[in-house]
């Protein structure tokens, strides 16, 4: 949910996701083959870079090796497993498939009591990054849109939002 949150990548390419395209010392990590069939950078935060290596280095190779069995209960028997580069693994040692994705967030915001799937993430990345002060043409590289419009889709931005761009705006220009 880290990832998915700190940087806004769509439901298919999270699925997608391989180890290789992960570089935490660097904090970024590759897209390949996003909408349009192109590749993109996207940076990491610090605490998704942070949450990733332990998710590398901890739990994935227990998932990978087959010792565990769901809820993380472990097996008697390791099952042997073909390597996979896989980023998300499943309690099988498998890819993570699109659907378990979806399930697992959906059961997560039901805990909460909340209404979110995957794509929520990516609406508040956007969102919090405008508020934030980012620009809208960063927010439309992070999240690989090629028409600003599309960028905009994503954007909830309130009135509250606005009158505040308003009133800094008219603070910037009264000091000028």
């Amino acid at each position: 949910m880290e990832v998915l949150y700190a940087t806004g990548i769509r439901h298919a390419e999270t699925h997608r996701l391989d180890l290789y395209d992960v570089d935490t010392a660097a904090q970024r990590l590759i897209v390949r083959l996003g909408q349009g069939q192109r590749d993109r950078v996207v940076p990491l935060t610090e605490t998704a870079a942070h949450w990733l290596t332990r998710y590398v280095t901890i739990a994935r190779p227990e998932l990978a090796a087959g010792r565990l069995w769901g809820k993380g209960k472990r097996r008697n028997k390791p099952e042997i497993i073909p390597p996979t580069s896989a980023l998300w693994l499943s309690v099988t040692g498998h890819r993570l498939s699109y659907q378990m994705i979806a399930d697992r967030i959906r059961d997560y915001a039901l805990q909460v009591e909340l209404k979110a799937s995957v794509h929520t993430f990516r609406h508040c990345c956007a969102t919090h990054l405008l508020r934030g002060g980012a620009s809208i043409r960063h927010v439309q590289q992070l999240l690989g849109h090629r028409d600003l419009n599309t960028t905009e889709i994503y954007t909830h931005l309130e009135l509250a939002d606005l009158k505040q761009a308003m009133e800094n705006f008219a603070a910037k220009n009264a000091s000028d």
